[in-house]
């Protein structure tokens, strides 16, 4: 297949976007609470390879819930520009993703962590029930946080509501059982969303992008199709937004959130497709895209503007240029197996990759460090693992 759709660039509000390949956001655990040596370098690896977005992974706006990266304190901005020095010479655009986990997630300092009700979350933490002043403190923290992306040089953030975490928390049937303004109708179950979104929209600077991360449930009482379709529509009703990403699943089901090797291509097409039909904005899809050729046909669809290959360029982070020098014979692809992305980071709280050893350790270990040896040898490899199906 002629690769022509995936290697345009494409406008996403005041930044342009040199091709229509994306990372969407993941956690790595290389960045823990601030910005670090190795965190830098592995984005500047995929960057240095043809990534044209990368949307940089979910950071906690509040101390009421922890994860590795932190967008407050002062070491946020110094750290963002370190980052962009690294990687603005080689084109990729870079968006931050603003998080707070709700339930699912504990707090920076033991406390319970805020939620929008005490119902206990898909890990057992039970909460405490946002008041109307909590509220308003996350919704500016949100702020805040997008401020100092701003501030850092970032080209632009995108408020993650989906997932289990938050937002999703108060868009759930399940988990919001609120008698105010925050509960009831579908209406009011997005007020907290859609008032963040406004709220950071009316913060920033114009040109500087704000979009957000939506997907549907599979659980009972859970945020449907409809309800992201109706959210979609009425972000950008109010020009909200300027890119939506559509994934799909939460914590119960984890096999849809994060597919493996059994789920087909395209599988998160179902929910998240139906979801970003509706959009009038670009449109980043996922759903386990291995090739640039899988990608091309996506984008000729018409079905998304742009679409996220996290896991193909973890594996390798040179498929763009490899592909686009004629080399995709030399793309080392990914076999989902999950057990070095997101498997590392639940079982060491650091991503690593199967058939990729460098992942981590770009500075001593990239492909690009690699030098043929004076005297080489001949190497028999034994086995059906990795090396040995290579």
């Amino acid at each position: 297949m002629a690769l022509q759709r995936v290697y345009q660039p494409i406008a996403i509000g005041g930044v342009e976007v040199p091709n229509r390949i994306v990372r969407a956001a993941h956690d790595t655990g290389f960045g823990a609470p601030a910005m670090t040596d190795e965190h830098i370098a592995y984005h500047t690896a995929r960057a240095r390879g043809g990534c044209g977005l990368t949307v940089l992974e979910a950071s906690t706006v509040h101390p009421s819930s922890a994860i590795h990266l932190a967008l407050f304190g002062d070491s946020v901005v110094p750290g963002f520009r370190r980052l962009m020095e690294s990687v603005r010479p080689h084109g990729m655009r870079v968006f931050q993703q603003l998080w707070h986990g709700g339930n699912l997630w504990p707090s920076c300092d033991g406390r319970p962590p805020l939620a929008v009700s005490d119902i206990p979350g898909y890990g057992g933490i039970v909460g405490r029930a946002m008041t109307a002043r909590d509220i308003a403190e996350i919704q500016q923290a949100f702020v805040d946080a997008a401020l100092k992306c701003q501030e850092g040089g970032l080209d632009g953030v995108e408020v993650h509501g989906c997932h289990g975490y938050l937002f999703h928390q108060f868009l759930s049937t399940f988990y919001n059982d609120r008698r105010d303004a925050y509960g009831g109708a579908l209406e009011d179950r997005a007020r907290m969303l859609v008032e963040t979104v406004r709220a950071i929209r009316r913060a920033v600077r114009p040109g500087f992008v704000v979009g957000v991360r939506l997907g549907a449930s599979e659980a009972p009482g859970g945020v449907s199709v409809a309800d992201n379709q109706w959210i979609l529509q009425r972000l950008q009703d109010e020009q909200l937004i300027d890119f939506v990403s559509v994934s799909k699943g939460d914590y119960w089901r984890m096999d849809t959130m994060v597919g493996s090797m059994q789920n087909p291509l395209g599988y998160e097409l179902s929910s998240a497709g139906e979801i970003a039909a509706v959009a009038t904005v670009p449109r980043i899809l996922t759903g386990r895209f291995r090739t640039l050729e899988e990608a091309e046909g996506l984008l000729r669809e018409g079905r998304a503007e742009l679409v996220s290959m996290v896991r193909a360029q973890i594996a390798d982070p040179n498929l763009v240029r490899k592909t686009r020098e004629g080399r995709a014979d030399e793309v080392r692809p990914c076999i989902a197996c999950n057990q070095g992305c997101i498997g590392g980071i639940f079982r060491a709280n650091r991503m690593g990759c199967t058939v990729n050893a460098a992942v981590g350790a770009e500075t001593t270990m990239a492909e690009e460090l690699l030098a043929a040896v004076d005297r080489p040898k001949r190497v028999l490899v034994v086995g059906g693992g990795p090396a040995g199906l290579e």
